[in-house]
C-alpha cells in the first residue's frame, strides 16, 4: 500500500512540470490539465504548473482507503464557477462516527472546481466507490452504499442535486462508470455469473445492460466512437455496439518483471487518439505510465516509477492552476 507523502516540491524543467511525493513524481503534457493521486491526495499538473489537493476533511481513513477520482474541463456555466473550468470529482471519507455500530466511517463525493479553489461535498454515505465525470463537467457517476443499499448514484453539478440511475445487481463501486458523450448510456464493471468481471454498457432511459465481454476498468473515449478497458493483461478498444474490437496494447514480462495494469482505467487523450495507461512490475506499489498511439501503436513510457494517472482534459487557456 502507497504512502502518500505530506510535502511535495513542483520542479519547471524545459516547460514540463514534475511533481515529486516522496520518491514518485508525475508528467505534463502540451496544452492539457492532467490529473494524478495517490492515497490522501491528488495533483493537478499543466505544462508551467502544478497543485496537490487534499480532501476536505483531514480525515486519517483516507490515508489507507482510495476511490478513483475523475476530471473533467466544464464547458456550463453553474454553482461552482464560470465556463471552461477544469471541475475534479472524488469521494473520500468526511468524518468518524463512533456513535454508529457499523459504518463508522462517513463519506461524501466532493467536486473541486478550479475556478473556485475549493471543494464542495455532498451527501453522506456508509461507502463510495470511483467516480466518473461527465466530460462536460456536468454530471458525476458512482456506485454507493446508504442504509444497507447499494444504488448507482447520479450527481447533476450545475443543481446540485443526486438522483438514483438504474442499478444492477453485481455492479460494482470500483470501477469507474464512463458516461457518454451525450449523457444517456455509462460503461459499467458488473460482477458476471461465474464471479468474473464483465464490461457493459447501462442505457440509464431504460436500464438495459448490454456486455461488451470479460474485463474490467471501461472508459468511454471524448469523441463516443470508443470503449477502452482491460482483459487481463490486454487493453481492448471496442464500440459502444460491440464491435471493432481490437487490442490497443499487450503487456510483455521481461526477464524479471511481471507486469499487470492497475489503478484504474485506461486515460484518453482529448482528441480520443491516444491512451495514458497505469502498468505496475512485480506487484510492486509503485508503476509505470504507458502512453500509446492508438494509430500506430507506438508505446512511451512517461513516467517510470510513478503516481498513477487519473485524467486528462483540455487546459482552460491563459488559466493558471492558484495556490
Amino acid at each position: 500500500m502507497r504512502n502518500a507523502s505530506v510535502v511535495s516540491v513542483a520542479l519547471v524543467l524545459l516547460g514540463t512540470v514534475v511533481v515529486y511525493a516522496g520518491r514518485t513524481q508525475t508528467f505534463s503534457l502540451p496544452s492539457a490539465l492532467m490529473l494524478f493521486g495517490d492515497y490522501n491526495e491528488l495533483h493537478l499538473v499543466t505544462p508551467d504548473d502544478a497543485q496537490t489537493l487534499h480532501p476536505s476533511v483531514d480525515e486519517g481513513y483516507n490515508r489507507a482507503y482510495f476511490a478513483y477520482p475523475t476530471i473533467a474541463r466544464a464547458r456550463t456555466a453553474g454553482p461552482l464557477g464560470s465556463a471552461d473550468q477544469g471541475v475534479v470529482a472524488w469521494g473520500f471519507a468526511t468524518r468518524w462516527d463512533e456513535a454508529r455500530s457499523r459504518h463508522k466511517a462517513r463519506f461524501a463525493l466532493g467536486v473541486y472546481a478550479l475556478s473556485d479553489q475549493a471543494w464542495r461535498t455532498y451527501g453522506d454515505f456508509d461507502d463510495i466507490g470511483d467516480t466518473g465525470i461527465s466530460s462536460d463537467g456536468t454530471r458525476v457517476a458512482f456506485v454507493a452504499q446508504a442504509r444497507g443499499r447499494l444504488t448507482l448514484q447520479i450527481f447533476d453539478v450545475t443543481t446540485e442535486t443526486f438522483s438514483e440511475g438504474p442499478y444492477h445487481r453485481g455492479m460494482w463501486p470500483r470501477g469507474t462508470p464512463s458516461w457518454s458523450p451525450d449523457l444517456t448510456r455509462l460503461a459499467v464493471q458488473v460482477r458476471g455469473p461465474d464471479e468474473s468481471s464483465d464490461v457493459a454498457v447501462l442505457d440509464l432511459r431504460t436500464g438495459e445492460l448490454r456486455s461488451l465481454g470479460n474485463g474490467f476498468h471501461p472508459q468511454w473515449s471524448p469523441d463516443g466512437k470508443w470503449i477502452a478497458f482491460y482483459s487481463g493483461r490486454r487493453c481492448i478498444v471496442v464500440h459502444p455496439d460491440g464491435t471493432g474490437s481490437r487490442i490497443a496494447l499487450s503487456l510483455r514480462d521481461g526477464w524479471f518483471t511481471h507486469k499487470q495494469f492497475d489503478w484504474g482505467s485506461p486515460v484518453w487523450s482529448p482528441d480520443s487518439t491516444q491512451l495514458l495507461l497505469n502498468v505496475t512490475k512485480n506487484g510492486g506499489p509503485l508503476l509505470d505510465v504507458v502512453l500509446v498511439d492508438l494509430a500506430t501503436g507506438k508505446t512511451v513510457t512517461k513516467s517510470k516509477s510513478g503516481l498513477p494517472v487519473f485524467g486528462w482534459a483540455p487546459r482552460s487557456p491563459g488559466h493558471p492552476l492558484g495556490r
